[in-house]
């Protein structure tokens, strides 16, 4: 019998999101356009073990690269700090176990992420929805049961949770239902890639790639000023050393999700 298709979606968009392999230059390369590349490899990051960080340098900027890799992460890591479900102590998870009818204090940066995704989700006509947090949760708790959820859990758990249910004031938001729950892990990662990409950017960099599990963003150039190549990993064959498609781009994010990894 044939084993189950794997699937996978690969979107190029203009700024913020990525990935699963990225072709850059190893540690320390150069071309004859004297700019110099270096890669480095940080810590897990918003419940993703890959966290990587390419920045494009003039030789005169080679001894400041680390703290250039420094700044990119410190702002990544604040919004894992603010926004990850992965992270209990965040601020999104403080919101997300608070009682209904009192208002939680947030940071301007989590206020920025909601109210950005409220928008998206009317300009989607709610296809794009943070607030299915409980669903979420559900299909997790049937997958270790290793069952589908029923129609009335489904039904359930949507009506649990709904924009409706959420106010967004100037310094935090208010829960009208102590169930409303908000995800934001469709955006949190492209906000973060951002603004690391805005850090090596005020520090100087020439270009760069920062990759955080599945979402790259590429900006500036490469050494040989050629475009940044992405290789998107063949979701048909784990066992596969070649990519399932490679993607040059310039100034651009990709963005992939499958069931594969």
């Amino acid at each position: 019998m044939r084993r189950k298709i794997k699937t996978v979606i690969a979107v190029v968009v203009g700024m913020g999101c990525i990935l699963v392999l990225v072709c850059v230059g190893l540690w320390g390369t150069h071309s004859d356009t004297d700019l110099m590349m270096f890669t480095a490899h940080r810590p897990p990051i918003m419940g993703t073990q890959q966290f990587n960080l390419t920045a494009v340098v003039r030789p005169g900027q080679a001894n400041h690269v680390e703290g250039i890799f420094h700044q990119a992460e410190t702002a990544a890591r604040t919004v894992d700090t603010l926004m990850s479900v992965y992270n209990p102590a965040s601020e999104l998870s403080r919101f997300n176990a608070a009682p209904g009818v009192q208002t939680v204090p947030l940071s301007r940066q989590t206020i920025d992420v909601l109210t950005r995704s409220f928008i998206i989700w009317k300009r989607t006509d709610g296809a794009f929805d943070v607030t299915i947090s409980p669903l979420i949760q559900l299909w997790k708790r049937c997958e270790k049961a290793d069952r589908v959820p029923s129609e009335s859990e489904l039904h359930r758990a949507r009506n649990e949770s709904l924009w409706s249910f959420i106010d967004i004031r100037p310094t935090g938001a208010i829960k009208t239902v102590g169930s409303a729950a908000v995800d934001l892990g469709g955006i949190a990662k492209g906000y973060a890639i951002d603004l690391a990409v805005e850090a090596m950017i005020s520090a100087g960099c020439v270009g760069g790639i920062v990759d955080i599990g599945g979402d790259v963003r590429c900006f500036g150039q490469k050494p040989d000023k050629k475009p940044w190549r992405v290789a998107i990993v063949d979701p048909f064959d784990d066992d596969s050393t070649s990519p399932f498609a490679i993607l040059a781009v310039r100034n651009a994010a990709v963005c992939t999700s499958g069931n594969y990894r």
